[in-house]
């Protein structure tokens, strides 16, 4: 990283350009050799590419000029021969190499060899890129150029530490005797060996420190014991050598405490030393998780192990420590930079889409995810909210359809009832007035009596009625009022009157078609799989039977002034009372459902009709009425906005805010 930010490169000993000399030489001759193994002819050239940003350079010992092989020579090593043949490609230390020259050249291979010149002295492999190599090798640059723009170049390092000559004391201690004391110079030796322990230095900053405070330890204790050693031949030699004896272990003692002391303070500090290398890197790996998370906008990152204790076991020296703790603290820098732009990844394909980000209450965990893992999940979670709205949809549109089906069968029955309070006014109204003009004639009271009960208890207002002629209908083409002669009157016959449909021409003056009810009886026998029946009160009709009530359809009227638009089963028209009955004891169908796909793409509808009779104007007719049309079209546009958001969500655009109406500017 020095020589990157300074542009210094050091020089070249005469012992290093020797080496360089030597597998060039043995390139070049082996080059041939290597031609005729690859089958076509290498050129040396130098490359560059440009990456993400960075710019990356390799030189090829031979290149083939389609580029598809290259080769890569080292001078012959044992230890390289030996890997080859156990693993078959070279040790880690050539990876980073053989792999950006694969990246800068897009060879398919490079042929790697170690040999010294000839071919019986070769060893070979081919190398091909293996995808989370080459994803390093790129992670490593991009910290590389990272680091290298917060370097900045230390000082120049000092030589290297070496321990200082310590040659001997300034008076050299000499103690002999014969039975007695002959010689001994403690009185000058005692003070050069306290003042030499005293001047010992015991603040270690520098590796010079620790060198020197080495050597002073060693020499402290070597003096301790070639004092006690002078004690033995002392006392070896009897006499009266006490005070000799005392002195010289005074001195022996200062020597060996000092050089206790000594080795303890170079092994603390130096452990202090260690703690202190450790605990930076550990804090710059902290400082670059802290930037990473920075960057993510949320603490995602998960914990990066790094072994910094475990580099500089059995490492004494303090640059190499350091040297090996940088290179463990780059390690992990760039597996959290590769961990970050995973999860940066993963991030963008659901900030995406982020009305579905609630389905990802654990994103600080998934986001951990490979990519196809992390893809796959996403998949499978949006398929499973796409089934759970389908599904709520579904039950939505089932409420509106039940809320308008209670709300027209309220109606319904509403209608009912006031149908039958009309009736039942109008009867008695009727009643009253048969009354006053049987009452007027000259019948007895008795008759009179028996004619009101009757009247009363059938609640039916009776006027006079035609005689019930059992007619059946006839398909006819068009209505017209018929003209003819103003009738008879006829005898009121006691009993329930009716009139079918073939006689209301006869009764009203006009003729009714059956063409509407021929096509729908006709309609509904061919499509009568998609149809479902009810009675007045909900009940499921048998579809055969349903179809054979509508062509054995009858109507029973009375007079009545007033229409309406009703239902088979209730009372009201330009007739008094027009009651819909079938023969045979049928029960005719009042409700139609119709189950049936509308438009392709959107779901199944359910149109529910009644059948009528419209008296509304001077003939009668029979009709369908649409009985949840605005229902039925709101649901269909909500499920076309839940489609047409999905479709374009799934063509990769913005859905934006669909929203369903009519606009005007």
């Amino acid at each position: 990283m020095r020589q990157k930010k300074t542009g210094i490169t050091p020089e070249v000993d005469a012992g290093k350009q020797a080496r360089f000399d030597a597998g060039h030489a043995t390139e070049a001759q082996f080059r041939p050799v290597a031609e005729q193994m690859i089958g076509d002819d290498l050129s040396p050239v130098t490359g560059t590419i440009e990456v993400g940003g960075i710019t990356l350079l390799a030189s090829f010992d031979g290149l083939t000029f389609d580029r598809t092989t290259g080769y890569e020579h080292k001078l012959f090593n044992a230890k390289v021969a030996a890997h080859i043949d156990q693993h078959g490609e070279p040790g880690p230390a050539y990876h980073w190499q053989l792999e950006q020259q694969l990246l800068v050249s897009g060879a398919q291979r490079i042929l790697f060899v170690t040999s010294d010149g000839t071919a019986d002295g070769a060893v070979h492999c081919y190398y091909t890129s293996k995808p989370e190599r080459r994803a390093a090798l790129l992670a490593g640059w991009a910290q590389f150029f990272q680091d290298l723009e917060a370097y900045e170049p230390p000082a120049a390092p000092a030589p290297a530490a070496v321990a200082k000559v310590v040659a001997s004391l300034p008076v050299v201690f000499d103690m002999r005797v014969e039975g007695r004391l002959v010689a001994c110079n403690l009185e000058q030796y005692k003070p050069a060996a306290l003042a030499y322990i005293e001047a010992i230095n015991t603040e270690l900053t520098t590796d010079q420190d620790f060198a020197d405070a080495q050597a002073d330890a060693k020499f402290c204790r070597e003096s301790a014991s070639k004092l006690k050693l002078a004690i033995e031949q002392a006392l070896g030699q009897m006499g009266d050598i006490n005070a000799a004896i005392g002195t010289v272990r005074e001195i022996a003692g200062a020597f060996d405490a000092k050089g206790l002391a000594l080795e303890k303070l170079v092994k603390s500090e130096k452990e202090h030393r260690r703690e202190a290398i450790v605990m930076g890197a550990a804090s710059a790996l902290r400082q670059h998780i802290d930037g990473l998370n920075q960057r993510l906008g949320k603490p995602y990152m998960p914990t990066i192990p790094a072994d910094f204790g475990g580099v500089i076991k059995g490492k004494s020296n303090l640059d190499n420590m350091q040297d090996a703790v940088n290179t463990e603290l780059a390690r992990a820098k760039i597996a959290a930079s590769e961990i970050a732009d995973r999860i940066e990844g993963n991030l963008r394909i659901v900030n995406a889409k982020p009305e579905l980000l609630h389905l990802y209450p654990d994103l600080h965990t998934v986001a951990l995810k490979q990519r196809d893992d992390f893809e796959a999940l996403v998949q499978f979670r949006e398929a499973q909210h796409r089934r759970a709205e389908d599904a709520r949809l579904e039950q939505e549109r089932e409420r509106i359809r039940q809320e308008e089906a209670d709300r027209l069968e309220r109606e319904a029955a509403s209608q009912r009832q006031e149908a039958e309070r009309a009736a039942q006014a109008a009867a008695q109204v009727a009643a009253q007035a048969a009354i006053a003009a049987a009452a007027s004639t000259v019948v007895s009271e008795k008759a009179v009596e028996e004619l009101q009960d009757d009247l009363l208890a059938t609640g039916t207002a009776v006027a006079q009625v035609s005689t019930e002629v059992a007619q059946r209908v006839e398909p006819a083409t068009i209505y017209r009022p018929a003209s003819r002669a103003a009738p008879a009157p006829a005898a009121a016959p006691r009993g329930k009157p009716t009139i079918k449909l073939g006689m209301l021409s006869e009764s009203l003056g006009f003729t009714v078609t059956a063409e509407f009810l021929e096509r729908l009886v006709t309609h509904l026998e061919d499509w009568q799989d998609f149809y479902a029946f009810m009675d007045e009160d909900g009940g499921e009709i048998v579809p055969q039977s349903a179809i054979g009530a509508l062509r054995n359809l009858t109507i029973e009227t009375a007079k009545r002034a007033e229409s309406r638009v009703t239902n088979l089963a209730s009372e009201g028209t330009v007739f008094e009372r027009a009651k819909a009955e079938s023969s045979g004891g049928l029960v005719i169908p009042v409700f139609i459902t119709l189950n049936t796909l509308l438009f392709d793409g959107l779901g199944p509808q359910k149109l529910h009709m009644r059948l009528s009779i419209d008296t509304s104007g001077d003939k009668p007719t029979l009709s369908l009425i649409y009985r949840n049309r605005e229902q039925v079209h709101k649901a269909m546009g909500e499920e076309f906005v839940v489609l047409l958001r999905r479709e374009l969500e799934a063509a990769g655009l913005d859905a934006g805010e669909v929203v369903l109406g009519k606009f005007h500017s």
